[in-house]
């Protein structure tokens, strides 16, 4: 939220590339952390938390820069919003992770939805104050 508010304040909405390659690089980091933690015996917790906060900002930039194509411009919209949903998604995912404990795919798949629409929920009803809108936008 922070990187948001700065961001706001100089005017600067990156690129696509700079969004397409810090994407990778946390994704690379996701994977690295994923393979180093796994050879590790016993039962250490993989919560991929390293490339996290590259590919929240890789999808920030990639959304406020998308090409102006009739399918792009809804996702364009609330691109604006994107950082505010990475900032606001990780204590409802804390949540729903805790009420929706069962490790099947459809678990997963609740948790997941669950999660970006109330991040988004929570980014939009943020943008509605004047004294956090910065925050989100």
């Amino acid at each position: 939220m922070v990187f948001g508010y700065c961001l706001r304040r100089k005017s600067w909405e990156g690129s696509f590339l700079l969004g397409m390659v810090l994407y990778i690089v946390g994704l690379a980091l996701m994977g690295g952390e994923f393979k180093i933690l796994a050879a590790f015996p016993g039962k250490l917790k993989i919560d991929l938390l390293l490339g996290t906060v590259p590919m929240g900002l890789g999808m920030f930039f990639m959304a406020l820069n998308l090409p102006d194509l009739a399918v792009t411009r809804p996702l364009a919209k609330i691109g604006r919003y994107s950082l505010g949903i990475f900032a606001a998604h990780f204590a409802p995912l804390l949540e729903f992770q805790r009420i929706f404990t069962g490790k099947s795919f459809a678990a997963e798949l609740a948790v997941v939805i669950l999660v970006v629409v109330t991040a988004a929920l929570i980014a939009l009803a943020l943008g509605q104050f004047r004294w956090t809108r910065p925050l989100v936008r």
